[in-house]
């Protein structure tokens, strides 16, 4: 059972246990990218922190698939989740639908520190269709202890009747992953009450249904359901939870208030964000407990291009944010959560979203961004700075290239050998790494500024191989106000984990530097380069 005060005991299990069985299980698939040895184990979380739930609407089994036409033109191929492919410039295809692929994301959730996912739940009248494969496959994961759950009630039909889909959800309530908030009581959402209401009846019938759910679940011996009204207006879902005499309110998604209507000119991500804020202090003026929504984004340009049969595009739209932006934004929740016990009673905060990638919101890894998010997101929770540089595991280009996105590539002192920098398959982590090589002698770099910095001590690290025998083989930092700082990239055929530690960094910026000079057919490899402020 999930406690509202702090990780369960079992996150203390040996990481290293833990990451050889996963290893196994995915058949060499390494999780840990980005940030190192330094995020290496699971976040250190202090005493009464916020439980970080995250919503997940599953549509991606190959029954339910209609997102698949939303993200094939080539643009939103950013936003496409690992697990499917990139068939063409305007073809995606895949099914998330396996045992594999669920347990591989319980462990990206569990690595970053997220505690909980709240699954959309509809009528669940088949294991493999949308907003029921999911939660099947996490019941049924050997790796479902590391990562708790909830439900967020959504749809309602006659093959599934309310008295069974309330034995269902007694079931669930039941198991030890399952949240509990307020000591005992589970944690349910309803997504937007008067849904129900068209379906039964308002009033004495949706009453009677939540009675129901409230008798069943004592009778089985647990805590009175803890029942969070979710709506997109703050005065419905305060006049459905005096209605019907739930326990709190909540949002889903939060589209801002002033977003861009022109699909073309989003607005920034921060206006989404301050906005969002803003309005925790609206919830909490209300009189009743909240849940606060966290925002990953709010984009659905997918669905105005082409829409699913439901529909559902149009704007506000908003730019895609850093990964240094959703990690503010979800420290500002947490922490407002930290300061405000009475309004959030329940101790929780809910984000938007793990994989709404056709709405905007995301979080679960893609073949542009990789762990970006989830490795920035784990970043804050342990303390340690964020990620300040971009494409740090070579995948934006989601192909072999010469000279990698966000990279620049100096030719040698000749100008000649730009073509010895390019991105292969074979990562240390995912599937693209950066090597430099060629069938001649060579001299070749690739370097990235990055700006902005807030001046202190950073750590660059990266994962590298080398053939051996090169005249110069060298990560270093330049350009940061202070005197070229090097570390020599020794023989290993084997990844090993190379770092520079305390660069004090006083302009307010950093050039990062992977050198060659290098006989024919002697090489490097680099994956997952991290460069951060030390907070520790």
């Amino acid at each position: 059972m999930k406690m509202e005060h702090g990780k369960k005991e079992k996150r203390c299990k040996s990481w290293l246990q833990r990451l050889a069985g996963f290893t196994t299980l995915v058949a060499g698939f390494t999780l840990l990218c980005g940030l190192g040895a330094i995020l290496s184990s699971p976040p250190a979380v202090a005493a009464n922190s916020p439980l970080l739930g995250v919503i997940r609407w599953d549509c991606f089994s190959n029954s339910t698939c209609a997102d698949l036409n939303s993200l094939g033109p080539q643009q939103y191929h950013d936003r496409v989740p690992y697990f499917l492919s990139i068939d063409s410039s305007t073809q995606v295809s895949g099914n998330e639908n396996s045992q594999s692929t669920i347990d591989q994301q319980i462990q990206y959730a569990y690595d970053t520190g997220i505690d909980y996912w709240a699954f959309v739940s509809g009528p669940d009248t088949s294991p493999n269709v949308a907003e029921a494969y999911a939660l099947h496959k996490y019941l049924a994961s050997d790796y479902k202890e590391d990562l708790d759950f909830s439900v967020i009630i959504h749809r309602y039909n006659a093959q599934q009747s309310w008295s069974q889909r309330v034995d269902q959800m007694v079931e669930w309530f039941e198991e030890p992953t399952y949240v509990k908030v307020l000591g005992d009581r589970p944690l349910v959402y309803i997504f937007n009450v008067a849904d129900m209401e068209s379906y039964y009846g308002s009033g004495t019938p949706t009453q009677t249904n939540i009675d129901l759910l409230r008798q069943k679940t004592v009778a089985a011996g647990l805590g009175d359901p803890y029942i969070v009204a979710m709506h997109w207006q703050l005065n419905t879902a305060v006049s459905q939870l005096n209605k019907y005499g739930l326990d709190a309110i909540g949002r889903y998604g939060y589209s801002g208030l002033n977003g861009s209507q022109d699909m073309n000119n989003p607005s920034p991500f921060s206006a989404l964000a301050q906005a969002q804020a803003d309005s925790w202090d609206d919830y909490a003026n209300s009189g009743k407990p909240f849940v606060p929504d966290i925002s990953t984004g709010w984009d659905k340009s997918p669905r105005t291009t082409t829409p699913p049969p439901w529909g559902g595009g149009g704007g506000p739209y908003y730019r895609q944010p850093t990964p240094g932006e959703i990690a503010g934004h979800f420290k500002a929740g947490m922490d407002y959560t930290r300061n405000h016990t009475t309004a959030v009673e329940a101790n929780t905060v809910l984000a938007f979203a793990w994989n709404e990638v056709c709405e905007g919101g995301w979080l679960v890894p893609t073949h542009a961004q990789g762990t970006e998010r989830l490795d920035a997101i784990k970043a804050m929770l342990n303390g340690v700075g964020v990620n300040a540089l971009r494409n740090p595991g070579f995948e934006a280009d989601m192909d072999g290239v010469q000279s990698p996105k966000s990279w620049s590539t100096w030719g040698g002192s000749s100008g000649t050998h730009a073509n010895a920098d390019y991105t292969e398959s074979s990562g240390y982590s995912w599937s693209w790494r950066l090597t430099h090589n060629k069938s001649a002698a060579y001299e070749v770099a690739t370097h990235q500024t990055v700006t902005g910095l807030t001046n202190g001590l950073y750590t660059l690290t990266a994962w590298v191989q080398s053939s051996g025998g090169q005249t110069t083989a060298q990560m270093s930092v330049k350009d940061y106000g202070g005197a070229e700082v090097i570390r020599n990239i020794t023989t290993s055929s084997t990844w090993q984990q190379i770092q520079l530690q305390h660069v004090p960094v006083t302009n307010g910026q950093a050039k990062i530097v992977f050198y060659s000079n290098a006989g024919a057919n002697q090489w490097i490899r680099v994956d997952d380069v991290s460069f951060f402020k030390e907070t520790y």
